[in-house]
């Protein structure tokens, strides 16, 4: 059994691979005829003593389930590709071992093969790093009931997060391909063949990266708005479309019916706008408010004092009453006459009018169409399709 890892950081974390007993055992009844059948691949979160790895039966912690990308025969070879994604990884784990697990004519399904690693990597949630995924390559090789060869290769590790530096690396990848491929002539043909397979295994990882970042960055129906007018394709790939020409975007409301619905369009630039004024009619009001004020005759008296006649003197140019010892005799009336009847008359005009005179508002805006527009700047939209 070997276990080996190319990847493009170089760190080699397995250390070893092996076939199960029960795996084994399945080897025994497919030289006898029988067809292997692989039902899933797994990953694992426990790490077990390397002596114990051919009697497990089950993986140390089982976890995610994963995908088979590919499997191949060649020349005697079974090669098994496998993908792990983060897309829907609700919780990261540390990974320990990876397996592979097939059907068993008489016991169902077993676990065929597992690799186990020198040191635990940590496998991150979708919401801690977008885009992460790794491959690998089981290598199986058949030569008889007594010999069994398993390895597997990682074909590299896509992080979207370092996509940048990914890309450089593998450019410069490329360059060193093309500089190599310019001696072919001098090499020999085994020499060609693995350098073919490694062009087209570095292509395929590439398109993986290419692929992995659109769709992480630019899903199916996003729009990508720039300055300059180059169909996205050629920069992510994809199919793309021009969306929203000579429109401006408004999010969506539910609550409007104008706006309830996404890509539903509506408003016209061409609608007219007129100047105009505003009438006001003339207003008067009549005269009002004439009114008298009159108070009646009143107020007729006078005043008498009942006195002794010889007490009453005039001396002084006035009646006094000097001698109050005096029995009262004779009366004397009339000190003063009747008089104080009088009225008081007052009378006015009060009316008045108010008047507005007939005008007209003066008029505001522009005549003609395209004069509604908000303020606007102009820049090209593309739709993702495909």
């Amino acid at each position: 059994m070997n276990f080996t890892e190319s990847r493009w950081n170089k760190v080699n974390i397995w250390k070893s691979a092996v076939i199960t007993k029960k795996g084994q055992a399945l080897q025994d009844k497919l030289i006898a005829g029988q067809t292997l059948q692989f039902t899933k691949v797994q990953t694992g979160t426990g790490e077990a003593v390397i002596t114990q790895l051919e009697d497990q039966t089950d993986l140390i912690g089982p976890n995610q389930l994963i995908t088979f990308q590919q499997i191949e025969e060649i020349d005697g070879h079974i090669d098994i590709s496998v993908l792990l994604e983060n897309t829907k990884l609700v919780k990261g784990y540390e990974l320990w071992q990876v397996g592979i697990f097939a059907q068993d004519p008489d016991e169902g399904e077993i676990l065929y093969c597992l690799a186990q690693a020198s040191e635990a990597k940590k496998i991150p949630a979708a919401s801690e790093n977008p885009g992460f995924s790794v491959t690998w390559k089981f290598h199986l090789k058949n030569s008889g009931k007594a010999e069994t060869d398993i390895s597997i290769t990682p074909a590299g590790l896509v992080d979207f997060r370092h996509f940048d530096e990914r890309k450089n690396e593998v450019n410069q990848r490329f360059q060193d391909v093309e500089t190599k491929m310019g001696s072919l002539d001098n090499l020999k043909t085994s020499e060609k063949q693995s350098l073919v397979l490694a062009v087209n295994e570095l292509k395929t990882g590439v398109d993986r990266l290419n692929q992995t970042f659109l769709e992480k960055t630019y899903p199916i129906g996003s729009v990508y708005t720039s300055v300059r007018y180059q169909n996205p394709s050629q920069l992510f790939g994809g199919v793309w479309q021009e969306f929203a020409k000579g429109q401006v975007l408004v999010g969506v409301n539910t609550t409007d019916p104008l706006f309830n619905t996404v890509e539903k369009s509506g408003g016209s630039k061409n609608s007219v706008v007129v100047a105009h004024n505003h009438s006001v009619n003339g207003l008067s009001v009549s005269p009002v408010g004439d009114h008298t004020h009159t108070i009646n005759s009143a107020g007729n008296h006078r005043h008498g004092v009942y006195a002794d006649v010889d007490c009453i003197t005039s001396a002084t140019g006035a009646r006094d009453l000097a001698c109050p010892e005096k029995n009262k005799d004779t009366l004397w009336e009339s000190a003063t006459p009747y008089a104080g009847n009088h009225s008081h008359s007052m009378s006015g005009k009060g009316g008045h009018n108010h008047t507005v005179p007939a005008h007209s508002t003066n008029s505001s805006g522009g005549d003609g169409t395209n004069k509604n527009l908000q303020p606007y700047l102009t820049v090209y939209y593309w739709k993702r399709t495909g």
